[in-house]
């Protein structure tokens, strides 16, 4: 309920800095125009941080979410594994680096087909040009 009454109160705030930014235009007063504008883009400004702030706190919960499932299975499954092994279990997992060096070869042989292929494409558009140039060379010679 209080989030629905926040989108009302930021889109009725928003309708009358636009409002106060035509009737400024329309009545040539720059400086309603320019106080209401800077108001109406802060407030965007405002709101997009604070989606990036929700976005990045939903990611962080999300992961402590998944390790304690996680965890409740991995009990589950070996009820005699130690604190040590549970603790690692709870804890978000390093990314090791044969992953992290595979990921970017597969990235840079991804870049380089695409290079090669831009390069294919590049050549055979001169080479039909150069033909057509030919062409119309030729044309132009007997012409005269």
């Amino acid at each position: 309920m209080q989030s629905k009454l926040l989108v009302a109160a930021i889109g009725a705030v928003s309708l009358v800095l636009s409002v106060l930014v035509v009737v400024g235009v329309s009545s040539q007063q720059w400086v309603l125009v320019a106080v209401a504008a800077v108001l109406l883009v802060n407030g965007t400004l405002l709101v997009a941080l604070d989606a990036w702030r929700r976005v990045r706190m939903t990611r962080r919960i999300v992961r402590k979410e998944l390790a304690k499932e996680l965890a409740r299975q991995l009990s589950e499954s070996a009820p005699g594994m130690d604190d040590e092994g549970l603790a690692r279990a709870n804890t978000p997992h390093l990314i090791e680096q044969a992953d992290l060096i595979g990921s970017m070869r597969v990235l840079q042989a991804q870049y380089v087909g695409r290079m090669d292929r831009m390069q294919a494409s590049i050549d055979d558009a001169v080479r039909r040009l150069e033909a057509t140039g030919d062409a119309s060379t030729s044309s132009d010679q007997q012409a005269r």
